[in-house]
């Protein structure tokens, strides 16, 4: 059930990966541009892979206090240990944290910041609102601070955005070179934007959409022999070997063993946030 107050937020669950212990709730409509999802995880038992997906989070740790990080866009993944605390955030579109955080992406790739590295003490008064909400409150708690700040938001780089929803669109199959000529900027001149305000290259941003199309397809396809080829070819990938070298350096997995890991009964039943949203063998 969605929480109290949703339908007039506009908050919806999306159903992505929902079970007992992860759900995800969509923004209200003014905040859908910025915001992919919130989310909010229990403890599951045991630790967990959490795959890259291009996006930037802001994770509270519900433990007594609350305690805020930033979450940067991730190159690889991640083992999340289940420490036993409760935990809710908000995912932003890639490049869109930006708008709201005084954070250099780049700086914040593949790391765990807390306000103090952050340098950003209005964390510590977002935790404060969720902290004084009741907990059937705090994803509402954490949609109003962001609203209060929507009028103070930093402004979009059209270009970004534009290459950006240009990746989203084509799962990361855009080469960086019609980017660029798509939005008007030099191949090195997109790549200092993407730097600043997404985290991760347009090349990098592409690897790890095509991941998660990979992965998409993956959990829909159920058991039986997986048609690596045609997955392959569906994800963009130029072939089988590319899709192994990439699988193996963004999941720390085979393509199979990745697969194996998404079918157990544990994973099904504790999924992991994951992204917008961290590839047995007819060959990977």
């Amino acid at each position: 059930m969605p929480p109290p107050g949703a339908a007039e937020s506009g908050m919806r669950q999306t159903g992505r990966l929902e079970s007992d212990v992860y759900r995800e709730i969509r923004p209200a409509p003014a905040l859908r541009r910025h915001v992919a999802c919130y989310w909010e995880a229990c403890a599951r038992g045991a630790a967990q892979r959490v795959l890259p997906d291009g996006c930037m989070d802001i994770l509270l740790r519900v433990e007594g206090g609350v305690t805020p990080y930033v979450v940067g866009a991730m190159t690889r993944a991640v083992i999340s240990p289940d420490d036993g605390a409760a935990m809710i955030g908000v995912r932003f579109r890639p490049g869109e944290a930006f708008a709201f955080l005084d954070v250099a992406s780049s700086d914040a790739r593949d790391a765990l910041l807390s306000p103090l590295d952050a340098g950003r003490p209005e964390l510590g008064s977002l935790a404060d609102a969720v902290a004084s909400a009741p907990p059937a409150g705090r994803i509402r708690a954490l949609e109003d601070a962001l609203l209060a700040r929507l009028p103070r938001a930093r402004p979009a780089d059209a270009r970004v955005r534009r290459a950006v929803d240009l990746l989203l669109s084509s799962r990361g199959t855009v080469r960086v070179a019609q980017l660029a000529l798509a939005v008007g900027l030099g191949d090195r001149q997109l790549e200092r934007a993407f730097d600043e305000r997404v985290g991760l290259g347009p090349k990098a941003l592409a690897r790890v959409l095509r991941l998660q199309a990979l992965v998409a397809s993956l959990d829909a396809h159920g058991p039986g022999a997986v048609p690596w080829a045609r997955l392959a070819a569906e994800a963009g990938y130029a072939d089988q070997a590319h899709l192994v070298r990439d699988v193996r350096a963004l999941a720390g997995l085979t393509p199979g063993e990745l697969r194996r890991e998404r079918m157990s009964d544990f994973f099904k039943a504790a999924a992991s946030p994951g992204g917008i949203s961290g590839a047995e063998r007819t060959s990977p």
